[in-house]
């Protein structure tokens, strides 16, 4: 019940109390942002596997490095790179896309909260990469991992093809995919 009061759910796409769909610009600037962002994956996940193999992890630890400074000195930067891109592309949306003729892009009446929903999509891609990067044992692998598993998620959670017209079966998988958790977010 608290949950309740203070969380409200509220579709941008309302007109008359009726729920409508997304114009294009709605759908696809938040979705690619999404994909974008998962993205970073690729990199961090990599960067982690060949500093585990040339003994570099070991070497800062043996320098008295704690464990949380590593992480975090490695965590950190991709967050930021992956909310300088929020930022970009919400600006793009809303300032450039208008100039080619499309639908400017509506941010919503709630800053704060589409700062958090920035923030903890940005936590869930690199805590994926950290995943990734703990359970393969080459860069290649984590490449080629991050990759696939990247376009799936993009697949299913409604980034390439939006949700809502997608058949019945494949709204409910989407619900698995973190991309649809931003995404209606």
């Amino acid at each position: 019940d608290v949950a309740n009061k203070l969380l409200r759910d509220q579709s941008l796409y309302q007109v008359n109390g009726q729920n409508q769909r997304p114009s294009s610009v709605q759908q696809n600037v938040p979705a690619w942002l999404l994909f974008a962002m998962f993205f970073i994956a690729i990199p961090l996940s990599t960067t982690w596997v060949q500093e585990r193999q040339q003994g570099t992890y070991a070497r800062l630890r043996s320098m008295g490095l704690g464990s949380r400074a590593l992480l975090l000195g490695k965590l950190l930067p991709y967050l930021g790179i992956n909310l300088l891109q929020v930022i970009l592309m919400l600006a793009v949306g809303v300032f450039v896309v208008p100039w080619f003729g499309g639908d400017r892009l509506t941010l919503g009446h709630a800053p704060a909260a589409l700062c958090l929903m920035a923030l903890v999509v940005s936590f869930a891609s690199v805590s994926y990469a950290l995943l990734v990067a703990n359970l393969v044992s080459t860069s290649e692998q984590a490449t080629i991992f991050t990759g696939i598993t990247n376009l799936l998620m993009a697949a299913v959670g409604g980034i390439m093809v939006p949700s809502f017209v997608m058949p019945p079966f494949m709204q409910t998988v989407s619900h698995y995919s973190p991309m649809a958790w931003g995404l209606q977010g």
